[in-house]
Order: structure tokens, then sequence, then C-alpha cells
């Protein structure tokens, strides 16, 4: 059995925390300090970083955010406003067997598991990653999980081939009404699309103007992502995508859409233009980010993509389920 040591990372350790998300398998821009800190001081809720090491390596690790009731109560969770996934990464094994593999991820996991459940919160929600496969640790230890899903389209392939007759009939639609796609950073463009695409739909943003400003920022400033924009022949934004990208490869995150116009084809011209420059640049596959909606899972799958499960995990205290056991 390995010796596991478990402690919060510091500030001066965020290097180490960066290295251990490059590292890992399950390692994305959403674990990122760069990430972790923008979403923390826009939001105002403190973020933490659980590091597993052997010896004086780090070879596991958590993020999340935590909230506070009352001073006393915390809440730990990683669902918050446009973030869809963190939770746990572990660093890639050197070990030959899968045997070995195994052991080494359960421990690890393990590990963190018990340590962040003596943390005394009083929930803990963390949804993890689609390339967190295993989380019988966690399970184990008396988690309970739900599962979420997205869709992956691959990049390595002929996009004719992957495009529905409904794709290629929008494509050529907005062709023939000559709307033009180029990359442009525009927030307030972004934003007021995002307004008529909710308002559509007699809901509003949900999530803070802020705080998409902050993000798309620091996305914008490191080089993380860009934003694309369709226009008509008369310069009009009808529709608006942010993507973003990391070793695990790109992802629709933010979209918007002027309803009104959706018969010209823009959105999935634009898509699809974005989608062959990725593919010029290497990325070999784009997270679409739509599957948990049925509208939006319905529009994507227009793509051919992979569907593909990741996973909740959830852990009340017994203070928690006493409390809510008395508000019935």
């Amino acid at each position: 059995m390995m010796t596991i040591k478990i402690h919060e990372l510091s500030r001066d350790e965020y290097d180490l925390w960066d290295g251990l998300v490059e590292n890992s398998p399950q390692g994305t821009i959403f674990h990122s300090i760069h990430w972790l800190t923008t979403t923390s001081r826009s939001l105002k809720l403190q973020f933490k970083l659980i590091g597993a090491f052997i010896g004086d390596q780090l070879v596991g690790g958590c993020c999340f955010y935590e909230l506070k009731h009352f001073r006393l109560l915390k809440h730990a969770m990683t669902n918050v406003q446009l973030t869809p996934y963190s939770g746990f990464v572990i660093s890639r094994s050197d070990r030959t067997s899968i045997r070995a593999n195994e052991v080494w991820h359960n421990e690890i996991l393990s590990a963190l598991s018990n340590y962040i459940c003596t943390l005394n919160y009083i929930h803990i929600n963390i949804v993890n990653n689609p390339f967190l496969i295993d989380i019988r640790p966690l399970i184990w230890n008396g988690w309970r999980t739900s599962v979420h899903y997205t869709y992956l389209l691959p990049l390595d392939t002929d996009m004719e081939a992957l495009a529905s007759r409904n794709i290629r009939r929008s494509v050529k639609k907005a062709q023939t009404e000559r709307i033009e796609v180029q990359k442009l950073y525009d927030q307030e463009l972004m934003w007021n699309l995002q307004v008529k695409t909710y308002e559509k739909q007699n809901q509003e943003v949900p999530y803070a103007k802020k705080h998409l400003f902050d993000l798309m920022d620091m996305v914008h400033q490191n080089g993380m992502g860009e934003m694309w924009v369709a226009t008509t022949p008369d310069n009009t934004a009808v529709s608006a995508e942010y993507i973003l990208w990391d070793k695990q490869g790109a992802y629709r995150w933010v979209a918007a859409a002027d309803p009104d116009k959706l018969w010209t084809g823009s959105t999935p011209f634009l898509l699809y233009e974005i989608f062959r420059d990725l593919q010029s640049f290497g990325i070999t596959k784009i997270f679409m980010m739509a599957a948990n909606t049925p509208h939006l899972s319905t529009f994507a799958s227009n793509f051919n993509p992979i569907l593909m499960p990741y996973y909740g995990v959830t852990n009340k205290s017994n203070s928690f389920m006493m409390m809510m056991r008395n508000n019935k």
C-alpha cells in the first residue's frame, strides 16, 4: 500500500497544481488556476485545492468552491456558473500492468475522498469531467452518484461525412443568404445575443453578465479560446460561439443566436466553419456540451457526435440530513 499524505494546497503550490492538471488524463481548462481564480473572484466564492502527495510528488487532487451559510455551515461544490465540471484529477501512472494502475487510481481517489469528508461540509457536490471513468472508490466510501452527458465530436475526419442532411441543408442556406463568418472578440455582442436567446424562451440569462465577461477576458488574454460571429451582408450579428480548448480538445462553451434569424442557417454554418478551422490547427475533437438539455441535444445530434457520460458525486453530513428531516 502506498503512503499518501493529503493537505490543502497553499498559494505557493499553485504551480504544482497546474503541473498536475497538465499531466493528469482528467485535467481540463476548468481545473486550471486561471479558471479557478477568475471564477472565485467574480462569484466571490473561495476555491479549495486538496492535494494527494507521495513523498514530495503531487499525484492527485480535487478542486471545488466553498459557499458559507451563516458563517458556520459550509457547502462545497463544482457546479457554479459557466463551469460544466472539474473535480478530481489523478496523475498519469508509470505502472505497466492494468492491476497496478487500478490500485494507483483507487488508493489516491480513496485517500482524497476520506480527507474531504473530514472537512465538515454539510453538503458536497462535485461534477467530474468525462475522463474520470472509474468513480468506484467514491461509491465505496458512501458518495451518491448522478450521471450527466456530453457530446464528443471527432474532428479527425471529413466534416461532410459527419454532418447530417439537415446540417448540410442549413449550410447551403446560409451560403445562399451570404452569411459571413469571422473571429471577433466582442463581449457586448455576445451578451446581447444571449439576452435575445433566453428572452425567446421567457427566461433570463442563467449567469451574471460580469462573470461571463470576466471569464471571456481571462480566456482571451491567455490564448485559451476564441469568439466567432456569423453576420448578414449588412453586418448584423445573428449567431455567436465562444470556443475553449486545452489538451483534451475544444469545448463549445457559450453560444447564442438571434431567434428571429434562425431560418438563415447561421448557427450550423458558423459551427461548420469553426470545426474546419479547429481541424486546421490539429485539434482532433470538440465537446459540444449540449447533451443534457432536450432541444440542445436534438440540434447537436445532427452532427452525429458520440454520446459520453460523466459523473457527479455528492456527500451529505449527518447534520445536513438531520436538518433536512426537521424541515419536512
